[in-house]
């Protein structure tokens, strides 16, 4: 079964473009039109938005006008999504998945916060007040803007830094989802266990600001993460986040490629991320089990104007398609191929950069994962087939079948209650033991099919069965045969 994701990132308006949200929704809802159409992609059925919904406000933006700024901002970036949603996903906005990015922080609340510094004029002091800045954990900021350093003298107020993010996230999904102000739980699953699918979102912002310009993610939400992972049954698991991996050296704007190691324990399959304004695609293996493997893509900016992006790169978004039931995915990379930034046009990428799409790739599933939600299925049918209704339990158990040997059992059992004898032939297929002969020979004969009938009676288990059950029910069996063959049915 094919999924098709539209993946999103860095929505925020830039002051050199500033499109409007009609003109935005719908250029995406008919380049969605051309690919279903023309190119055989699937209509999405989840959205992930990594990061960036808004474009912030900056030191030039009055304090006292700075929180009604930020304020419209988000109203803008809720109505987008609403109308993504409505377009794309029938106004389940639960289907869409929702990370903040470093764009988010609200810089008005990091100065109510903070205090200024006087620069030490000893060269010594100096040094140490250096040496303060960088150390783990500093309270210290240097603002390259103002040229001054600055102490975080508020550390609730600063703790505060994405209020803003969190009204918009507890009023996009009408209360049914907060999102925390302590760093240690800004994570955040989404599961689809219709889809076998999936997503945990993450914070990079632990210890970063707009003065700050660092990527990280607190330890302690890794851990809250694993933690709720350890009962998901998604055999396919997606970790959301903003920032990407491997800056160059010393470069703080980028999350520490360990933490693609902590996802890979977690047994997360793939990352999605932004920030970085272009489609990027690596694999990372797991440094204890060279067969798992975390396949990372970043999206480009949906929304970004030209003085935002990097050189000779356009406005993009991704269109992912994955097999939940297999292994394959594909990433279909989305660009706009016009100059006009008020109105998009968007197309499939024509570059033939490493990152081109389609890019196919293979994803790794989840074991443990797999083995929860094994165990679930068959809790599930055993429990069904107490109450009585087999039904459930052969639809419970279809995901397993046929090669679980328990579940073939089971569900041989549960189609022996009932009267489906093209639905035995769908489950079954072909007979791998006594018990699933009778079964299949009954429906065999229920259809009618005779020549087929006739092999399975011949076959090994029937033709050899000694028990007095068996013998009598091959003994009905062989006497419809004849009559088959008489014609006297």
């Amino acid at each position: 079964m094919s999924l098709t994701i539209l993946h999103i990132s860095d929505l925020h308006r830039t002051p050199d473009s500033r499109i409007a949200n009609s003109p935005l929704v719908e250029s995406l809802v008919r380049d969605s039109a051309r690919y279903t159409t023309f190119e055989g992609i699937g209509a999405a059925r989840i959205i992930v938005v990594s990061g960036d919904l808004v474009q912030g406000v900056g030191p030039s933006v009055p304090p006292h006008e700075a929180d009604a700024t930020l304020a419209t901002q988000y109203r803008e970036a809720r109505d987008f999504l609403r109308r993504l949603v409505d377009e794309f996903l029938d106004g389940d906005y639960a289907r869409m998945v929702i990370v903040p990015g470093n764009h988010d922080v609200s810089l008005p609340h990091v100065r109510r916060s903070i205090r200024p510094l006087t620069l030490p004029t000893a060269p010594k002091a100096r040094q140490e007040l250096v040496v303060a800045l960088h150390s783990p954990g500093s309270l210290l900021r240097w603002d390259w803007e103002s040229l001054q350093f600055f102490e975080i003298a508020n550390q609730d107020a600063y703790a505060e830094r994405l209020r803003p993010f969190a009204e918009f996230y507890e009023n996009f999904y009408e209360g049914h989802r907060k999102y925390a102000l302590s760093e240690g739980d800004q994570v955040d699953l989404f599961e689809y266990a219709d889809l076998n699918l999936s997503f945990v979102g993450f914070s990079t912002m632990f210890g970063g600001d707009p003065i700050n310009k660092r990527a990280a993610v607190n330890p302690a939400a890794v851990a809250l993460a694993s933690q709720r992972l350890r009962n998901c049954a998604a055999a396919i698991r997606i970790a959301v986040f903003h920032h990407g991996f491997g800056g160059g050296p010393g470069e703080p704007d980028f999350v520490h490629e360990d933490f693609a190691q902590q996802l890979l324990d977690c047994e997360c399959t793939m990352a999605l991320h932004g920030h970085t304004h272009r489609t990027r695609f690596f694999q990372q293996r797991f440094l204890l089990d060279a067969r798992r493997i975390l396949s990372t893509v970043g999206a480009g900016s949906l929304c970004a104007g030209p003085q935002a992006l990097p050189p000779a790169e356009p406005r993009s978004y991704n269109v992912m398609e994955l097999d939940i039931a297999g292994t394959k995915a594909r990433v279909h990379r989305r660009v706009q191929c016009n100059d006009v930034y008020l109105a998009p046009l968007w197309g499939p990428a024509p570059s033939p950069r490493p990152y081109a799409t389609p890019h196919e790739f293979t994803m790794f599933r989840c074991e443990i994962a797999l083995g929860i939600l094994r165990t679930k299925r068959l809790d599930l049918a055993f429990a069904s087939m107490r109450s009585g209704d087999a039904i459930t339990a052969i639809e419970s158990l279809r995901p397993l079948l046929p090669a679980d040997e328990e579940a073939r059992s089971l569900a041989t059992e549960a189609l022996g209650r009932i009267s489906d004898p093209s639905l035995t032939m769908e489950i079954l297929q072909t007979p791998r033991n006594l018990a699933e002969a009778i079964v299949m020979a009954f429906a065999l004969d229920e259809l009618g099919r005779t020549m087929e009938l006739e092999e399975v009676l011949n076959g090994p288990f029937l033709s050899r069965a000694d028990d007095p059950a068996s013998r009598d029910a091959k003994a009905k069996l062989e006497t419809r045969l004849a009559q088959h063959k008489r014609g006297t049915l």
